[in-house]
């Protein structure tokens, strides 16, 4: 799958996102993609909270967006987002979540 493409993608009653679970000195978490403009949102946490049921139990979840020149934006738990920085988002095991 790549470098992550389209998310909240609708039809037929379904929601699909994509996200990748991974793990960074021994601390398992999640990567989800969602729109740039969650990243700052106040809203944020309730999104984060929204996705938290897809993943194991107590987990980070780091958001990712891509910027206006399509590199990846990250937010959450700064030592996994500094680490995803220095990450080629190429190598990140995307998978894709299909929900009712």
């Amino acid at each position: 799958m790549g470098f992550f493409n389209e998310l909240f993608i609708k039809g037929d009653g379904m929601v699909k996102f994509e996200a990748a679970l991974m793990e960074h000195n021994g601390t398992p978490f999640a990567i989800v993609a969602v729109l740039p403009r969650i990243l700052n949102s106040p809203e944020r946490e309730d999104v984060r909270n929204n996705f938290r049921k897809y993943f194991p139990l107590g987990i980070p979840i780091i958001f990712t967006a891509k910027d206006a020149d399509g590199n990846p934006k990250y937010q959450g738990k700064y030592d996994i987002v500094k680490f995803l920085y220095q990450l080629d988002p190429k190598k990140i095991p995307w998978e894709r979540y299909d929900t009712i």
